[in-house]
């Protein structure tokens, strides 16, 4: 009797172990799912978070490069500004010298 009752005990408790490793067999695959699953998403997101950075990076160096451009031409066309502007001062400077050193040609100048 003593005998049974260890068996039966021993057959109770042994599907018992069965039917949790089972169970936590199903645990850990339907998990494993479950953490693909969010992995699988994650990757997405972070891929789409990606191309928008990469997007607004692109739209960003554009925009500068066009910043750029225009400064670019705006200091050329002061500098041709400049430039122009010293010729004529010093060639206005040197007429006027020349028209003024010698009197006769400013008294015929009067004159006309």
């Amino acid at each position: 009797m003593n005998t049974k009752i260890k068996e039966l005990t021993e057959s109770i408790y042994n599907e018992g172990i069965e039917k949790a490793k089972k169970e936590g067999d199903l645990l850990v695959a339907k998990a494993m799912e479950e953490a693909e699953g969010i992995l699988a998403g994650a990757s997405q997101k972070a891929e789409v978070i990606i191309a928008d950075a990469k997007s607004e990076s692109a739209k960003i160096y554009n925009s500068m490069q066009d910043e750029l451009d225009a400064v670019s031409k705006q200091m050329i066309e002061i500098t041709k500004q400049q430039i122009s502007n010293v010729v004529t001062t010093r060639l206005s400077k040197e007429l006027a010298a020349h028209a003024t050193a010698d009197p006769q040609l400013l008294h015929e100048m009067m004159l006309k």
